[in-house]
C-alpha cells in the first residue's frame, strides 16, 4: 500500500512494541480473540505494508485472502456514511504520530440490511531516533454494544419527552427518606416552587393529610408495584388542591424509587360534589324543612372549603339601614363553636361590617385576616373567634335575599372557594324553589311527568323504528333473491322460508310499536278480528314471563269490524298489560273474539257487533275504584309501575271507533273488559289485490331507472332486483351525486325520501322542473306522516316503506311506468 501525499496513511490500528508486535503475529490466528470478535492488524508506514490475522477478515466481511491486505481493501469495507470521517482520523493520527481511535459501519454487500459496527484502536511504533515506522493495534466487533447504547439513547430520549417535557406533573419521591428526588418543569408550575426549590422538599412539605397517610403511601410499593392515591397537595402560595396520585416502582442504579404522576382533580372532585349534594338536597326536600335544607348547604359548604363555621342570614323584609333576618347555622357551629345564649334567635345586620358590605353591592366579600378588621358592631358574647371569612350574597334577580358565609378555613380563602360556595346556596335557594311551588302544583306536575315519559316513548320507537326497517329491509330483499335461485326440494328453501317468515313478523312488530306509540296516523279499514288479535299475540306473549299463560278463544271468521290496525293493536296490548299486572305469582289472561248475538246479548234491537273480551285471575278492582279506572293519570299502582295511561287510551280509542267498553270485577276471582264494535259484512283490508304481473313487462324491459338512496346496501339490493327485472339502472347515494349524472331520459326516479343534504322530495321537485315526464317512487323506512310534505306522499300509489318485497316493488314500478290511460277512459 503506497503511502499518499499529505499525511494519507494505511490500514488502521497499533498496539505496542516492534516486540509485542512480533509476538502478536508469531500465529496466524488466536482464539481468545475468536472468541470476543476481534482482529489484530500491523501497518508498517514505511513501506505501507499490511498484515491481517485470520479473524480479521470476517470482520470486514472478507472471505480470508480474498484480497492484498491494503488501505484500499480496508477503505472499500467501510461505510460510505463512516468513510470520510474515519479517513479523516488516519490522517490526523498519522501526521501527528498519536494514537489511533475510530469506530464504523462495515460495507456488507451481500447483506445490505445488517449493520454492523467496528472499533479499532492503534499504538504507533517508534525507532531509535523516534521516528513512527509501524501501526499496530486490534479490531473489536461492537455491533451489539452500539445497538444497547442505541436502546440506551432512546431510551433516555423517551424518559426526557415523559418526564422533562410532559404537561403532567412529576416527581420522583425515596421512598426510605420522603425526600423529592427529581421534579419536572410542570411540577415547578403547579406547585409555584423552582426546580432548585422542589428537590430539596421532603414530601410532606407539601402532604397536607394526617402521617398516616403519607406512610401509608411510603410503605405502599414494599407490598405492590403500583398504587393509586388521593391526597391533598399544598403549594408555594399555600392554596391547597386535591389531586390523584399514580406511583410506581423503578429501580435506578440498585435502589428502589417512587416515580409519581399528580394530576389536579380540585375542580373535578368539586364538580361531582356539587352534582352529587344537589341530588342529595332533591332528594331531602321530599321531606326536609327549609332550615333543615339550609343547615345541609351549610355542612357541605364547610366540607369542601375545610371551614369550621357556616352561616346563613335570610332577610325577610326589603335591604333597608337595619335589614332583620332569620339565621342558620351549620351543625358543626351549633354544637362545638357557637356559644351564645340565643344561637337560634333573630339578630341585627351590621350594615357598616361585612354582611352589609356584601348586601349592599351585592358581591362576594372574602378576609383572610379578620383580627385586623375594626368593625363598628363587635361580635355578641359567646360568638365563635374568627380568623378568615367568606360571604356569599344569594340573588334574586337583582336583589340580595340572604347571605351566605364560612370561616376560619386553616388556609386564606380564594375566588374558587367564593365560586364554591355562591353554587351551593344557588342550589338550596332552587330547590327551596322548587319545593314551594310543587306545594301548590305537585298534582298537576305529576300529570306531565307521566305524559312526556310517553312521548318520550313514542320518539324512541319512532327513531329506532327508522334503522329497524332498514336491516329489515336488505335482509328481505336478499332472502327472496335467493328464494327465487332455489327449488322447494332444495336443502336451504325451508331455512329460507323460515327467515323470510322471521323478517315479515319483526316488521309487524315495528309496525305495532309505532301503533302503541300512536307515532303512525289512523286509516281505519274493514279488517278480521281474528287475524287483528292473532297478529298481537306473539308480541303479547313474550311480555307476559313463564307464570301467566295467555289463551285464545278466536271467534267466527266472518267477524269483521272497520278499524285501524295500530289502534286495535293498542287497545289489546294495553288490556293485557293491565290483566298481567293485576296478577300475583301463576296466573291466566283468556283472550276471547265472539259475536254479540251468539254471546247472550237478549237487546233483539242493539246493532250487530264484534266482542273483544281480556279476562285475568288476578285480585280484581275494589267497587269503590270501578268508576275512576277510566280516568286519565288514575292508578292503583306503585310511584313509578304505571303511567295511569293505558285504560284512559283504550277508552278513547274505543269511542273514537263508535264502540263500547266495560268492566265487570269480582275480588279474589278476577277481572273481565269487554270491548265492543259495529259488526261489518267482510274484511276488506286483509290484502291488496295484486296486479297481473309484478315483473317489468315487455312494455317497460329497458326503460331507465335512477336510484338514490344513502342506504348501500338497499342501493344495490334494489339495483339488483330491477337490473335482473330488465330495466336500466345507474344509482348514486345522495342528491348532489344524482344531479351530476346523465340522469335525463330516465323513466323513473326510485329515491329515498330522507337523504343527506337535499331530500328525496326536494331532488324530484328540481328534477321534474326540468323533465316535467319523469315519474317518481319514494321509499322510507319511517311512515308518510313522519316525513316532510306528507301530503305528497301516498302509500301504494307514489311511496313504498322499508321494509318491502320484491314483489311490492315491482308492482309499484310498473304502475308508475305505464301510460296514463286515454282521455275519458276510467
Amino acid at each position: 500500500m503506497k503511502k499518499q501525499a499529505a499525511g494519507a496513511s494505511g490500514s488502521i490500528g497499533g498496539s505496542g512494541t516492534g516486540g509485542l508486535i512480533n509476538s502478536l503475529f508469531e500465529s496466524t490466528s488466536d482464539p481468545i480473540l475468536s472468541l470476543v470478535h476481534a482482529g489484530r492488524w500491523v501497518w508498517d508506514v514505511t513501506t505501507n505494508a499490511n498484515e491481517w490475522s485470520e479473524e480479521l477478515w470476517p470482520l470486514y466481511g472478507l472471505a480470508p485472502h480474498s484480497t492484498e491486505p491494503s488501505y484500499a481493501s480496508w477503505r472499500q469495507t467501510v461505510s460510505p456514511e463512516d468513510r470520510d470521517a474515519v479517513e479523516a482520523a488516519v490522517h490526523n493520527a498519522v501526521s501527528k504520530g498519536t494514537e489511533f481511535n475510530s469506530t464504523w459501519r462495515v460495507n456488507l454487500p451481500e447483506a445490505p440490511d445488517e449493520v454492523r459496527w467496528l472499533m479499532s484502536k492503534g499504538t504507533p511504533i517508534r525507532d531509535e531516533e523516534g521516528r513512527t515506522v509501524r501501526y499496530a493495534g486490534i479490531v473489536f466487533d461492537i455491533t451489539e454494544w452500539m445497538r444497547a447504547e442505541e436502546i440506551r439513547r432512546e431510551s433516555q430520549a423517551w424518559f426526557n419527552a415523559v418526564f422533562d417535557s410532559n404537561s403532567a406533573v412529576k416527581l420522583i419521591l425515596d421512598p426510605l427518606t420522603g425526600r423529592i428526588i427529581d421534579a419536572n418543569g410542570c411540577a415547578q408550575r403547579y406547585y409555584g416552587w423552582t426546580l432548585a426549590q422542589l428537590p430539596s422538599l421532603h414530601i410532606s412539605q407539601i402532604h397536607v393529610q394526617p402521617r398516616e397517610a403519607l406512610r401509608m403511601l411510603l410503605g405502599a410499593w414494599e407490598e405492590r408495584q403500583s398504587q393509586r392515591f388521593e391526597f391533598r397537595h399544598r403549594r408555594a402560595d399555600h392554596s391547597i388542591r386535591d389531586v390523584e396520585a399514580f406511583g410506581s416502582r423503578i429501580c435506578i442504579h440498585g435502589r428502589t424509587y417512587v416515580y409519581l404522576i399528580i394530576n389536579d382533580m380540585t375542580e373535578r372532585k368539586r364538580l361531582e360534589s356539587l352534582m352529587a349534594f344537589r341530588l342529595r338536597l332533591f332528594q331531602m326536600s321530599g321531606s326536609a324543612e327549609e332550615p333543615e335544607l339550609l343547615r345541609a348547604t351549610l355542612d357541605e359548604a364547610e366540607r369542601l372549603t375545610g371551614s369550621t363555621i357556616g352561616f346563613c342570614r335570610t332577610l325577610e323584609a326589603p335591604l333597608i339601614a337595619e335589614a332583620r333576618q332569620v339565621r342558620v347555622w351549620s351543625s358543626n357551629t351549633m354544637q362545638h363553636e357557637c356559644r351564645m345564649e340565643d344561637c337560634e334567635g333573630d339578630m341585627g345586620m351590621d350594615m357598616d361590617g361585612i354582611p352589609g358590605k356584601v348586601l349592599r353591592e351585592g358581591k362576594a366579600v372574602i378576609h383572610n385576616d379578620f383580627k385586623a378588621l375594626k368593625p363598628n358592631r363587635p361580635l355578641p358574647h359567646g360568638h365563635c373567634d374568627v380568623e378568615r371569612v367568606l360571604i356569599v350574597p344569594l340573588m334574586e334577580g337583582s336583589a340580595v335575599t340572604a347571605v351566605f358565609g364560612v370561616g376560619n378555613c386553616p388556609y386564606d380563602y380564594t375566588e374558587e372557594d367564593a365560586t364554591l360556595v355562591s353554587n351551593l346556596a344557588g342550589f338550596a335557594r332552587d330547590i327551596i324553589a322548587r319545593k314551594q311551588a310543587e306545594r301548590a302544583e305537585q298534582a298537576m306536575q305529576e300529570q306531565l311527568n307521566q305524559s312526556q315519559k310517553l312521548d318520550l316513548v313514542g320518539r324512541l320507537a319512532g327513531g329506532i323504528a327508522h334503522d329497524y326497517n332498514n336491516m329489515l329491509a336488505i335482509t328481505l330483499g336478499h332472502v327472496e333473491i335467493l328464494l327465487e335461485q332455489v327449488s322447494e326440494t332444495h336443502p336451504f328453501f325451508n331455512g329460507l322460508q323460515a327467515i323470510r317468515n322471521s323478517t315479515e313478523r319483526s316488521a309487524l312488530i315495528t309496525s305495532q310499536l309505532l301503533a302503541f306509540a300512536r307515532k303512525q296516523t289512523n286509516r281505519p279499514a274493514v279488517m278480521k278480528m281474528n287475524t287483528l288479535v292473532e297478529e298481537c299475540l306473539p308480541m303479547i306473549r313474550g311480555a307476559m314471563g313463564e307464570s301467566i299463560t295467555c289463551a285464545w278463544h278466536p271467534g267466527p271468521e266472518s267477524l269483521s269490524v272497520l278499524i285501524d290496525p295500530g289502534q286495535f293493536s293498542q287497545i289489546l296490548i294495553n288490556l293485557c298489560f293491565n290483566a298481567r299486572d293485576a296478577i300475583q305469582g301463576n296466573g291466566t289472561i283468556t283472550v276471547t273474539a265472539a259475536d254479540s248475538r251468539a254471546a247472550g246479548n237478549t237487546d233483539k234491537q242493539a246493532p250487530a257487533s264484534a266482542v273483544l273480551t281480556v279476562t285475568d285471575s288476578g285480585a280484581g278492582i275494589p267497587e269503590h275504584l270501578l268508576p275512576h279506572i277510566f280516568e286519565p293519570f288514575f292508578t292503583t299502582k306503585e310511584v313509578g309501575k304505571g303511567t295511569g295511561l293505558g285504560l284512559s287510551s283504550v277508552y278513547g280509542i274505543v269511542k273514537q271507533n263508535n264502540g263500547q267498553v266495560a268492566c265487570t270485577t269480582e275480588p279474589d276471582t278476577g277481572t273481565t273488559f269487554s270491548v265492543s264494535f259495529p259488526l261489518y259484512a267482510e274484511a276488506s283490508g286483509t290484502e291488496a289485490p295484486a296486479d297481473a304481473d309484478a315483473s317489468g313487462s315487455e312494455g317497460e324491459s329497458g326503460r331507465k331507472i335512477l336510484i338514490v338512496e344513502d342506504e348501500p346496501d338497499i342501493l344495490h339490493l334494489v339495483r339488483k332486483i330491477l337490473e335482473k327485472n330488465g330495466y336500466l339502472v345507474r344509482s348514486a347515494p345522495d342528491a348532489e351525486s344524482a344531479l351530476t349524472l346523465n340522469w335525463k331520459g330516465s323513466s323513473l326516479l326510485l329515491t329515498d325520501v330522507m337523504l343527506p343534504g337535499m331530500n328525496g322530495v326536494q331532488l324530484y321537485e328540481r328534477m321534474h322542473a326540468a323533465d316535467p315526464e319523469l315519474q317518481c317512487l319514494f321509499i322510507s323506512g319511517f311512515a308518510p306522516e313522519r316525513l316532510d310534505h306528507p301530503h305528497r306522499l301516498q302509500e301504494g300509489v307514489n311511496f313504498i316503506r322499508k321494509p318491502f318485497s320484491i314483489k311490492d316493488l315491482l308492482r309499484l314500478v310498473q304502475r308508475k311506468l305505464q301510460p296514463p290511460p286515454p282521455s275519458g277512459q276510467r
